[in-house]
């Protein structure tokens, strides 16, 4: 592509240079502006453009293709999402399940707390299991 803007521009100086040098109309300002303005647009924009539509094509294409994939993205998120949910819910529900368990194991075995406190220090007895 780049080779194809440097021959437009080489071709373009060289038609600007010939026109203003041979034309016998090129003597008024307005003229050689005139001539200018067409020589631009069939030596630089017209080509500019042509080489310029694989890279628009391409751009579109790019775009159709990230929404496609956003889109498959999105689909597969929302259900990794659902399942994270789901597991945090069962997570949450075995914590407080193993809580209340702990807590009713820990009430029924407060009678025997004398019984492991026998074989403490002196000093650590004073408290009798209250805390």
């Amino acid at each position: 592509m780049l080779f194809i803007v440097g021959m437009t521009l080489l071709l373009f100086l060289m038609g600007m240079l010939l026109i203003l040098e041979a034309s016998p109309i090129a003597l008024l300002p307005e003229q050689v502006s005139i001539i200018g303005d067409i020589f631009i647009i069939i030596l630089m924009l017209c080509p500019l453009m042509i080489c310029g539509i694989p890279l628009y094509i391409a751009l579109g294409a790019s775009v159709f293709g990230l929404i496609r994939v956003d889109s498959g993205t999105r689909f597969r998120l929302r259900k990794w999402q659902h399942n994270t949910k789901n597991m945090q819910q069962n997570a949450e529900k075995l914590t407080q399940s193993l809580a209340k368990q702990s807590i009713r194991v820990n009430s029924r075995a407060e009678f025997l707390r004398p019984l492991f406190r026998l074989f403490d220090k002196p000093e650590d007895k004073q408290d009798n299991g209250k805390q």
